[in-house]
């Protein structure tokens, strides 16, 4: 999976358990990142205050009386090409308060090449007339399987085989009948993790290498293009909506 989605996925998810357990967060940083920073609103003025970690955060968020987070992001994009680089996807961690403010950060992903890794810095901001009822999202199990049945044929048929094993894997663990891989340490419920683990696997746009890559010119050299962009649209959209219901619905 793209670490920023990945990353941000993390944080909501640690962010809902401390909620609901009325705990401390407990957010573990991947090895990519270096630091995850802060900008944030005061309560009743228009300026920010800064802090250094995920910890910092947090406990400012309960004194300003957050009730629950969400993690936003469109399930399109115009390019899936651009995936492959830092700031392609809109990811938003939204914020909301008991006395009804609704605030968004979002993330900026600078690397640091003397530390060789990653400084993510989310800046937050009001979200001025916002929606009385939070967004809520469905369960896309069933869609999900069914893309992920259609493009392992579909690389099959263009004789990507290593792409269509690993369709065929994720629709395994996201049905339950593989258990997860090891490596994602987000706090979710099984069935959840289940599915994030397979979103994840399932996330093959990027550079060389990806789906993006060679596949491209391998449906193109059969006449199949116009079947690669459709199920290859569909599965990042179901992508997207695995994850926004595994890590918000619970």
């Amino acid at each position: 999976m793209n670490g920023e989605m990945y990353q941000i996925s993390s944080l909501v998810a640690s962010t809902k358990q401390a909620l609901k357990q009325k705990s401390k967060i407990n957010y573990k940083m991947t090895s990519y990142e270096h630091s995850v920073t802060f900008d944030c609103l005061h309560k009743d003025k228009a300026v920010r205050s800064p802090f250094n970690n995920v910890e910092e955060w947090y406990k400012q968020a309960l004194k300003r009386k957050l009730t629950e987070v969400k993690f936003l992001t469109p399930a399109e994009v115009q390019d899936r090409h651009l995936l492959a680089f830092a700031g392609a996807r809109r990811n938003l961690l939204t914020c909301f308060y008991k006395d009804g403010e609704v605030t968004y950060l979002m993330p900026t992903w600078t690397f640091n090449t003397g530390k060789k890794g990653w400084d993510i810095h989310y800046v937050e901001n009001r979200w001025e007339n916002p929606q009385q009822e939070k967004p809520v999202f469905p369960d896309n199990t069933e869609n999900f399987a069914k893309v992920l049945r259609e493009i392992a044929q579909l690389a099959d048929d263009i004789e990507c085989d290593n792409f269509g094993y690993l369709f065929r894997q994720a629709e395994q663990v996201l049905t339950g009948e593989s258990p997860k891989a090891s490596g994602i340490e987000i706090p979710l419920p099984q069935k959840h993790l289940n599915m994030f683990y397979a979103a994840s696997s399932a996330d093959v746009f990027g550079g060389m290498g990806s789906w993006n890559d060679s596949p491209w010119g391998m449906a193109r050299d059969k006449n199949l293009s116009e079947k690669y962009e459709q199920l290859s649209s569909e599965l990042y959209k179901q992508i997207v909506g695995v994850v926004l219901y595994a890590v918000n619905e619970w």
